[in-house]
């Protein structure tokens, strides 16, 4: 799929190179002129079809080609011509991907996948597993002898006084009774 892409791509980019710019839709919408160069700002672009005829990679291409066409030779189309015929040149001499990077993932998962089998394998010789059934039927720990709190934060090690933990104490327990009996005079109408 990646090189069927690729492909693709690659023909759009000898296109646009080898085509002048005064016969891009680009030019016939008055968005470059004859040399390649910007009249309007991408961002100015309303239409669909003045996106679809000034893309990033029409601006890639175009930059590339005023890039190509520096250099110092009459015919500037034959200079085109030759730049695409070497990018087809290149890939058509080429039987393979340069870095197989897909078959290089692959190998790796597959290496990967065996040393954690192999680990798995072994631990369960060792017979350190239990089956799914005895997973279940096995009862859950009931020697849990805690409070909740956390061993070295009491309110006075974090730097709160006895009288100010009290006080706080004391002011959330009142907030929290005007709120309950708020909730329960707006319930029944009432105030009980």
């Amino acid at each position: 799929m990646g090189r069927f892409v690729d492909s693709i791509i690659t023909y759009r980019i000898l296109k646009i190179l080898t085509t002048p710019f005064n016969e891009t839709k680009a030019y016939q919408l008055g968005i470059i002129d004859d040399k390649g160069n910007e009249l309007k700002k991408m961002r100015s672009l309303n239409s669909v079809v003045e996106r679809d005829a000034y893309t990033i990679l029409h601006r890639l291409v175009y930059r590339l080609k005023k890039i190509v066409e520096k250099v110092p030779i009459e015919n500037k189309k034959m200079l085109s011509y030759a730049a695409a015929l070497s990018l087809i040149r290149e890939n058509i001499e080429l039987t393979h991907e340069p870095i197989e990077l897909e078959s290089l993932l692959l190998e790796r998962i597959t290496q990967n996948l065996h040393e954690e089998i192999n680990i798995v394998e072994q631990y369960m010789l060792k017979g350190n597993t239990l089956s799914f059934k005895q997973f279940v039927d096995e009862d859950a720990p009931v020697n849990n002898a805690g409070g909740g709190g956390i061993d070295g934060f009491t309110p006075e090690t974090m730097g709160v006084t006895k009288s100010a933990a009290m006080k706080y104490k004391r002011k959330n327990q009142l907030q929290a009774n005007t709120f309950t009996k708020a909730i329960r005079t707006d319930l029944n109408g009432d105030n009980k």
